[in-house]
């Protein structure tokens, strides 16, 4: 009995076939988390349309639909050529800035400088709430919060 030969470009059918039990709770949340998505963008259609009218709010929705059809043609193809390395590197930079902020707020949290993260900007009457905290040596807390403005 001999084996098959494969031609160039010919697809076998188990060339093709997905193992389910490794791909299936990637596929289930992204489709939960494109769900959780589309619930917002639809919550926000329905308040649009019950205050400013329904004309507006479909409108939009369908122009919106259509802007995202065309940028997905013509930029879809372009993803497969950025390079994976690439990606990884610039995702990994971004989690890790985002999470050396949260430990920031963290430690100050947990020191006592909480009334140090503000929003409002400092006045001449109302200087920065950490300053005089942070002078006093109270802070404790190491680079992180003894140079508050290298983090934001």
């Amino acid at each position: 009995m001999s084996t098959p030969v494969r031609r160039a470009g010919e697809l076998w059918r188990w060339d093709m076939m997905v193992d389910w039990t490794h791909a299936g709770p990637t596929v289930l949340a992204a489709f939960l988390a494109s769900l959780v998505e589309f619930v917002e963008a639809l919550t926000i259609v329905l308040a649009v349309g019950a205050v400013r009218g329904w004309r507006g709010a479909l409108g939009g929705t369908g122009l919106a639909l259509l802007v995202l059809l065309v940028l997905v043609l013509t930029l879809g193809p372009a993803l497969t050529r950025i390079p994976h390395d690439l990606v990884l590197i610039v995702l990994g930079t971004l989690v890790l800035l985002f999470g050396m902020r949260w430990l920031r707020k963290a430690i100050l949290r947990s020191a006592g400088g909480s009334r140090c993260m503000t929003r409002k900007p400092p006045s001449p009457r109302r200087p920065r709430p950490c300053a005089a905290w942070v002078a006093s040596g109270r802070a404790g807390t190491g680079w992180l919060s003894a140079q508050p403005s290298t983090l934001r």
